[in-house]
């Protein structure tokens, strides 16, 4: 009952509306979410951030790669172009023809850079010709809207668009390379900040508009470097057979990486702590130990690249 008189019993306007009005708020409609959307997005969430900056990286690196409309005005991917469109995978393979080094119709006659680059866009421009009817079925023309037809893939007005979409895909590659090694060296924040600042590098975006031999090569020597440091931190044969195929494949990208043989004896000569972040080179007299892993890394990446080169 609320108080109707004497002056002990009055009360204040603001008491009397809060017992005239509900205490209780109405209920609030809710979403309910799929519990397998919510463990989705809860094992998701982590990498957001990376998959986020991996996106801006690929964007910026395929935004307008027809910079040039066709008309191939970079000189080294001009002169890459042209050796390509010359070479030729036959099938089937004739074992005589293609080890003779005058007649194979792999042999580029031009080394002022490796030949793995070109055998790569060489491979992938043939082998989207020749599959052009299905790409043609499955998705249209994309996406590399520009070209007439799929089954034109690997002539000279097409193929270069395709060695930029490779140039593309190898640098942001890189960028979550980087990621992967800033995370192991400086947790994940470094990771991230690493792959981040490569993502937006003017530098790094011009030349992935290109095919040419740099986003490849900077690929190859980031994965010797964080494969190197696996193998200093918990080495094995196997650790040492992919980098003598990583190294093999660099080398034969540009031969300026030649020098990159130091961070893999590096990788096999020390030890890596990661808990105290410090590289202990080991004792003379346990180099032995280091030895099988530098036999197979050598030869891995001699036979890389002879057969790529």
């Amino acid at each position: 009952m609320l108080p109707t008189s004497g002056s002990e019993s009055a009360v204040s306007p603001d008491a009397v509306a809060a017992q005239l009005l509900p205490t209780t708020e109405p209920p609030v409609a809710t979403v309910r979410v799929p519990r397998a959307l919510r463990s989705i997005v809860t094992a998701a969430g982590p990498w957001m951030p990376l998959a986020l900056i991996l996106a801006i990286g690929l964007a910026l690196r395929l935004f307008g790669f027809n910079w040039d409309d066709g008309q191939h005005l970079h000189p080294d991917e001009r002169q890459i172009t042209f050796v390509v469109t010359k070479l030729d995978f036959p099938w089937p393979p004739d074992g005589a023809l293609l080890l003779d080094p005058q007649a194979s119709p792999l042999n580029p006659h031009f080394f002022s850079y490796g030949s793995l680059p070109l055998y790569l866009l060489a491979f992938v421009g043939a082998s989207a010709s020749r599959l052009g009817w299905l790409i043609n079925i499955l998705i249209g023309h994309g996406p590399i809207s520009t070209l007439a037809t799929w089954q034109q893939a690997s002539a000279y007005g097409q193929i270069n668009l395709i060695g930029r979409v490779l140039s593309a895909l190898f640098d942001t590659g890189t960028v979550a390379l980087l990621f992967i090694l800033g995370r192991r060296l400086y947790g994940r924040a470094g990771g991230l900040i690493a792959a981040a600042g490569y993502a937006v590098t003017a530098l790094a975006v011009q030349q992935a508009h290109f095919y040419v031999v740099d986003p490849i090569l900077t690929f190859l020597v980031v994965l010797t470097v964080a494969v190197s440091y696996r193998a200093a931190e918990r080495g094995s044969l196997g650790l040492s057979a992919s980098l003598g195929l990583i190294y093999g494949a660099a080398v034969a990208t540009k031969f300026s990486a030649v020098p990159l043989a130091l961070v893999v004896l590096l990788a096999h000569l020390a030890t890596f702590d990661p808990s105290t972040k410090k590289l202990r080179w080991l004792k003379p007299e346990r180099w032995s130990t280091a030895l099988p892993g530098l036999v197979v890394a050598s030869v891995v990446s001699a036979i890389t690249f002879v057969i790529v080169d």
